[in-house]
């Protein structure tokens, strides 16, 4: 009898100290719409996130820069709501945002739970009802005319924006800035920002992200009747991507820039889609160089001095992005963070990896994963960034994929894709 009161007891405790397990719901709604959907019974709040899968990857030499020149336009006010959009939203008591992407933009609203409708009614009234006028077009293309100079002076970023014309060929699409080209956008007319609008913002393309506490049962009825207005595709866009060309030999490219005594650098191979088998590998071994303050590079070049900085840059991705590291330090080092960087890559691929440091590395990205969930917003951001980049199969199984990786696979991956002659080393040194 005691210790059948103790099994339950300890049951009880278990229960008790088991965090909540989460649970999305997919549902395809009338006209193609997609709504994902993940409640939280104790939040005080609710999360409504729109994802659109547009962003510089469906753009062309033409547009570049359309997606988030609509960016600029959805805030700028609806027949509903004129005037500023953001008005509006801190009405209800909310915070809001949007960004653009290569793969993506996104809008959301995080409000407390009794503005769910109204949350909804805000951004789907953006997507759907935008205002484009020849007065509101030609205001803000002269912000992001002005946005785009200002991004130029900054060295990081132009390090950013300029990478991809570095280490990919013109005609990928990842060779084209995110926020667009200044040229394109100065030649750009309100006739193709409106065919961009018209054919990139439909609801075939769409995921609605709602997490937080909320109705189930009236959810998906209330999504129905509030996206009425968003634009239903004639005729679907689907676009093919080619793979980028290889590098087959070493390209180095130095630039002069402001960059007050500095150098920003960036070292790059070209790497692999989301849903390619390699992925899971390769983004433990960017782990291993470069993935926290115990990883290999952090060790040698930021815990040494040699540099301010180091990061890696290499995340999911619809088509295959680069697998890259940037760093700044003083331009006489340049060099030598650079050789450091070869050296550990080449020790990788003769097999120098031990299972300690690669399980230490798979529980960083574990913690990093699993806490992603704990809060309604990051949740959302989450659902909606695995739909439009790969599919919420990734995202259910990635982590099972990353804790599968063996140091073999590893050793593997490094020879395949990193090999002495196939990268791309750009530098902004100082104009003095």
């Amino acid at each position: 009898m005691k210790a059948c009161v103790y099994r339950i007891f300890m049951i009880i405790l278990i229960i008790m100290v088991i965090p909540n397990v989460h649970a999305y719901t997919v549902k395809k709604l009338k006209d193609g719409l997609t709504l994902v959907y993940e409640k939280y019974n104790d939040s005080n709040v609710v999360v409504v996130d729109f994802w659109v899968k547009t962003g510089s990857l469906y753009e062309n030499d033409k547009n570049n820069g359309a997606s988030h020149f609509m960016e600029h336009m959805f805030f700028q006010g609806t027949k509903k709501r004129p005037g500023n959009t953001a008005d509006y939203i801190k009405e209800i008591g909310a915070t809001y945002n949007g960004s653009t992407s290569q793969d993506f933009v996104h809008y959301f609203i995080e409000a407390p739970k009794e503005r769910l409708a109204d949350s909804l009614d805000i951004i789907a009234d953006m997507l759907g009802n935008a205002v484009i006028t020849e007065k509101k077009f030609n205001e803000e293309k002269g912000v992001i005319l002005a946005e785009l100079a200002s991004r130029q002076s900054e060295p990081m970023t132009y390090l950013y924006d300029t990478f991809g014309s570095i280490i990919f060929n013109p005609e990928y699409p990842y060779s084209r800035p995110i926020g667009g080209n200044y040229d394109v956008i100065q030649k750009m007319t309100i006739e193709d920002l409106k065919y961009f609008y018209d054919h990139f913002y439909t609801k075939d393309r769409i995921v609605v992200v709602v997490t937080g506490n909320f109705d189930e049962k009236k959810l998906p009825e209330l999504v129905e009747e509030k996206t009425e207005d968003i634009k239903v595709a004639e005729k679907p866009i689907e676009l093919k991507f080619e793979e980028p060309l290889p590098l087959k030999e070493v390209k180095e490219v130095n630039v002069k820039r402001q960059t007050q005594g500095l150098a920003y650098s960036k070292i790059g191979w070209i790497g692999v889609d989301s849903l390619n088998p390699d992925f899971p590998a390769l983004y433990m071994l960017a782990f291993i160089l470069s993935g926290g303050e115990s990883a290999r590079l952090d060790q040698k070049i930021v815990t040494t001095g040699l540099a301010s900085s180091i990061s890696m840059d290499f995340s999911e991705s619809k088509i295959g992005d680069d697998f890259s590291f940037t760093f700044i330090t003083v331009p006489d080092n340049v060099n030598k963070v650079k050789d450091i960087i070869l050296d550990e890559i080449k020790n990788i691929a003769v097999g120098n990896v031990i299972d300690e440091e690669l399980n230490r590395m798979k529980v960083l990205y574990e913690s990093r994963f699993e806490m992603s969930k704990e809060r309604p917003i990051s949740l959302a951001m989450n659902l909606g960034y695995y739909w439009t980049v790969a599919n919420l199969d990734l995202y259910d199984n990635l982590l099972s994929s990353i804790k599968n990786v063996k140091k073999e696979d590893i050793i593997k991956v490094c020879k395949k894709y990193l090999v002495d002659k196939n990268y791309a080393f750009y530098t902004l040194l100082p104009e003095d």
